[in-house]
């Protein structure tokens, strides 16, 4: 019923057609139910977009309805076909109710029914083509098996090769108040699944998440892909429910969205169906309730563009489509959203218009609209509409509709919106008053107000140098947030305000340190202020910054070197000595002995001691980082440089390098396990040159294509590839969502090459996160996943054809963390900077790899961009001030590098004509093929430039007796003792541990034959004796 009023005059107010004469509506009198009255007196419900269902019919409105149809059918002459007299009629109809309670339409009838149903529905605005609506009478099906048959038959006929028919399908009437009918649950035939993911977020059609998970329930087993085509779900007149796939030929009913000339809207992968087939509505006419009545026709653009994918209630990609097209999205006087939507819904058009498929503008549909209310006015004396629903939500001022007053009210036959599935499928639950919700949220605010003002700040402080401490502080931060305001620090934040750095540890009630070692007992080189200050603790600058501090300290290291985890034991020990009180023993990780289970065990112990004293009550089944939720969202772009950037933090200044050579060092040259790469300077980076021989050249490795490629494929929950993003997350028992420890601004490319390693992965922690998903594949539980032998592909592959979430597990992985190189060249070859790399083979599960880093760099191409940053710190070799001044250098393999950089600084030093002195070049290595280099330094002593005698100890080469390095010290040692203790000379070692040790052990035992009182320690502490060792 309308507003209630009568003689209801509408204007047009567009000033081209007769503007000031307006039309009465009179049609709207003949509705007959003055209960479904829009407008009640006092209120206006003309703008409401509301979808009530429709309830089963009394059978005073059956009655009503009968006498109504056959009074419109038996009047509409031009559309209807009746075969007898309506009084006739008329008592058929109600002798078959009087004696079945209902009775049938005939062939006729029902057709006349449905598109009269179309005609009068006041909220579509194409159906000026309801007289060419094909009714397809199925009213005999009875199984879930035999409707879906139908349904697919009739709607290959309607997509009719993408020339699309207008077409109905009427399904058996309601024969049963209590039931929902014949009822094809889907709110379209075709429509798009929506997944929930672990963090709350939606992949896919919000619309559809609860048909989704019923389908799951049901036995459906999802891709979780965004654009996936959903299931019919059909329930029978004996309310038997079933599902049914959609074959192969309807799946590819679907549009890819593509523009014609803006690529970046066609690279996003957006898809929608072809059809608009409505299945959730039901067919109500004289005084009977098709509840299966889906009604298909074709697509106005805007009505995808628009209210599907745009819409922040549906697909929301309006700022995904902003950004990808370069847009600034900041601001709304840019106007982007005008932009996005105008070129999207043209993409929408020339994508559906390129494919075959029938669709129409909303400039054609709105005129055509606007002349068919014109002729209904004349035919009927009116036209219901709906305002809101008639005008397009794009250009709406530009459009005739827009200037048109509309009057919406409701005419029979009809389509009427029926209960969703949710309600049907779901038991009904006790309502609360308004007083009982409005308690259980007072008290639970105050609950957790009260609990927020009881939580203590704790402070977590890390050093690494390889990433690991970083990790096992992430997950300590994930543990401890469950009971504690956590504060988590790298301990390089005391370079950039100490004072803040400390007052936070003291404001703490306890501090947790996780830190590791460097090389032979040193800090981390981010470390190295805290290190310093670690000797005057007791009152650095006059604060007593440690007094009765409570703390815990786990050490990190490799017992392949001296000193183990010995940085976390001068943090113990000093903070002892100051007075501080140790809630636990320290804690060591062995990264030899199972470093990860070691922390678990002393993590675990840590927090109970650390709960029982602190938190006002212990706390039963503590937070864990298996329970803390991570997403994506959208973010301002950065340059990738920007990103790695932030990435790296303050440990370096990210630079650019481009690859300028590259050359194979073995003599056969198919033989390319070492490689000297060499890099240009950035023309617009004047630090590129700040670095001295000795120096690391910290290079930031990437992932291959083919791996990122493999992982994207095998993950759900995808950002698309291009969009600048950040990833956010939300720890257990916590309400906010905050920003991950990875930078924002990079797209998920850049994500997956750079800034997440793929290559050597937490088995424990990723299994861990695994075994708490459910799955709708059920897991093969004798699968064999273990990190010596597995990687990230054998994971994926392993819980095929599930996929995991991408922000779940990726943000589990370990962070990419740099690879140092030494530099293997000098800062007077000016614009020019090498490194040295061997290529890194190992064994896993029986196939033979490259390590992530030297198989990125052996794949460089010339003109290729690398980027990286130099390390300098005191604790690596550095060449004597005075260039006269001998060198012995001892190396194996690539320990060569640093090496090739010293005598590059001294050759350009000798091409100047400064006077250097003498070099001795012992070198080990296999074979003669890998002698790397010999040619260079022959070269240079052939040509008298500098003074090199090299002498090459060999440990497989066929025909001679294996010799090692450590062996050449002995034999040359007359030499040794007389470059190091008669010519004040500088021995460098570098190379693996236990070649370190072994040269080492010889050149103690040469200064003890020699008569002098020096020693190794005494050359060390005058920098005689440098070294730097791996393995």
């Amino acid at each position: 019923m309308a507003c209630p009023m009568r003689n209801i005059e509408l204007r047009y107010l567009g000033g081209d057609v007769e503007p000031n004469i307006p039309v009465t509506d009179m049609l709207h009198k003949n509705t007959i139910e003055a209960n479904r009255t829009h407008c009640p007196f006092i209120q206006c419900k003309g703008s409401m977009l509301s979808r009530e269902a429709r309830l089963p019919l009394t059978q005073e409105e059956k009655t009503a309805q009968v006498y109504e149809f056959y009074n419109n059918y038996y009047g509409d002459t031009p559309n209807s076909r009746p075969k007898i007299p309506q009084e006739e009629r008329l008592k058929q109809v109600f002798d078959t109710i009087k004696a079945t309670g209902t009775y049938e339409h005939t062939e006729d009838e029902l057709a006349w029914a449905a598109r009269t149903a179309w005609r009068n529905s006041a909220r579509c605005v194409g159906r000026s083509m309801w007289k060419t609506l094909a009714v397809k009478d199925e009213r005999h099906l009875k199984t879930p098996r035999q409707i879906f048959n139908k349904i697919v038959e009739h709607f290959r006929f309607t997509h009719n090769g993408g020339n699309i028919i207008p077409t109905a399908v009427i399904l058996d009437q309601r024969r049963n108040d209590k039931g929902p009918g014949v009822r094809i649950w889907n709110r379209l035939i075709l429509s798009f699944a929506g997944h929930t993911q672990e963090n709350g977020e939606i992949v896919g059609d919000p619309s559809n998440v609860f048909l989704t998970d019923l389908a799951k329930e049901m036995g459906w087993k999802p891709k979780g892909e965004a654009f996936e085509l959903l299931p019919l779900i059909i329930t029978d007149g004996n309310e038997n429910t079933e599902w049914f796939e959609l074959p192969e030929d309807l799946k590819s009913y679907v549009i890819d969205i593509k523009h014609s000339s803006i690529p970046a809207i066609s690279e996003l992968g957006i898809k929608w169906y072809a059809i608009p087939s409505v299945s959730f509505m039901l067919l109500e006419a004289g005084g009977i309730q098709y509840t299966g009545a889906p009604i298909a026709g074709f697509y106005q653009d805007t009505e995808v563009s628009i209210m599907d994918l745009l819409a922040t209630s549906r697909y929301n990609l309006l700022e995904t489509v902003g950004r990808a097209m370069g847009l600034d999205v900041n601001i709304n006087t840019s106007y982007w959203k005008s932009v996005v939507g105008l070129e999207f819904t043209r993409a929408v058009y020339e994508s559906y218009k390129n494919q075959g498929v029938t669709i129409v503008d909303h400039f054609t549909i709105s005129e055509r609209f606007q002349s068919f209310m014109k002729e209904e006015l004349e035919l009927r004396g009116g036209c219901p509409a709906d305002w809101v629903w008639i005008v397009p939500p794009l250009s709406s001022g530009v459009v005739p509709t827009f200037h048109q007053e509309m009057l919406r009210y409701t005419l029979h036959p009809s389509y009427e919106y029926e209960i969703d599935a949710e309600e049907y499928f779901i038991k009904p639950r006790k309502k609360l008053t308004f007083r009982g919700v409005a308690w259980i949220v007072y008290f639970f605010v105050m609950k957790a107000v009260e609990k927020f003002r009881q939580r203590k700040m704790m402070s977590i402080v890390y050093a690494t140098e390889t990433g690991t401490s970083r990790e096992f502080a992430k997950s300590t931060a994930e543990l401890f947030e469950y009971g504690f305001n956590v504060n988590l620090m790298s301990v390089d934040e005391v370079d950039q305000d100490e004072t803040e750095f400390y007052q936070k540890i003291k404001d703490s009630v306890f501090t947790i340190f996780i830190v590791s070692t460097f090389g032979v007992g040193e800090s981390p080189l981010m470390a190295a202020t805290f290190a310093n200050q670690l000797k005057d603790l007791e009152n650095y600058k006059g604060v007593k910054w440690f007094e009765d501090i409570k703390y815990g300290v786990f050490g990190l290291g490799s017992s392949d070197y001296p000193n183990l985890a010995a940085f976390g034991k001068t943090i113990h020990n000093r903070l002892k000595d100051v007075g501080g009180e140790p809630l636990v023993e320290i804690g060591i990780g062995d990264d030899q002995k199972d470093q990860l289970d070691a922390f678990e065990q002393w993590i675990n112990k840590m927090y109970q001691v650390s709960c029982g004293r602190f938190l006002p009550s212990a706390v039963d089944g503590a937070g864990s980082s298996l329970n803390t939720l991570y997403r994506w969202r959208l973010e301002n772009p950065r340059p990738l440089k920007e990103v790695l950037q932030a990435h790296v933090g303050s440990a370096g200044h990210v630079k650019s390098f481009t690859v300028t050579g590259r050359t194979i060092l073995s003599l056969d040259k198919e033989d390319d396990r070492y490689l000297l790469i060499q890099f240009s300077s950035d023309p617009d980076d004047e630090s590129l040159l700040e670095y001295k021989p000795g120096d690391h050249l910290a290079i930031l490795p990437k992932n291959s294509d083919d791996l990122v490629n493999f992982v994207a494929g095998n993950l759900t929950n995808q950002p698309f590839d291009d969009l600048p993003l950040k990833l956010e997350v939300k720890g257990a028992g916590s309400n906010t969502w905050n920003l991950s420890s990875y930078p924002n601004g990079m797209n998920y490319r850049q994500f997956l090459s750079y800034l997440v390693d793929l290559h050597h992965i937490p088995m424990e922690k990723v299994l861990a996160y695994i075994n708490t998903r459910e799955f709708i594949h059920p897991l093969d539980h004798d699968m064999d996943l273990k990190a010596e032998t597995c990687d990230l592909d054998d994971v994926l592959e392993a819980v095929r054809p599930n996929r995991l979430e991408s922000p779940g597990l990726l943000a589990r992985l370990d962070e990419m963390d740099k690879r140092l190189y030494s530099v293997a060249s000098s800062p007077l070859e000016h614009g020019k900077v090498s490194i040295l790399i061997s290529i890194t083979e190992y064994l896993k599960n029986d196939k033979v790899k490259e390590g992530l880093c030297s198989s990125y760099l052996k794949n460089l191409k010339l003109g290729d961009t690398v980027y990286g940053y130099y390390i300098s710190t005191t604790f690596q070799m550095r060449l004597d001030d005075d260039p006269i001044k001998p060198m012995i250098l001892v190396s194996a393999g690539s320990g060569y590098a640093p090496f090739r950089a010293f005598i590059k600084h001294r050759e350009v030093q000798s091409k100047c004509g400064i006077r250097t002195g003498k070099i001795l070049i012992l070198f080990g290595c296999r074979n003669k093929n890998v002698d790397i280099l010999k040619d260079e330094t022959d070269s240079l002593t052939a040509k008298k430039i500098l003074n090199i005698e090299r002498h090459t100890a060999f440990s497989r080469e066929a025909g001679i007796q294996k010799k090692y390095v450590q062996d050449l010290v002995y034999e040359h040692s007359t030499e040794i003792e007389n470059m190091l203790l008669k010519q004040d000379g500088t021995i460098y070692v570098c190379g693996g541990q236990k070649m370190a040790i072994g040269v080492q052990q010889n050149l103690e035992s040469i200064l003890a034959k020699s008569g002098s009182n020096v020693t190794v320690d005494m050359l060390k502490k005058e920098k005689r004796y440098q070294e730097e060792f791996y393995d």
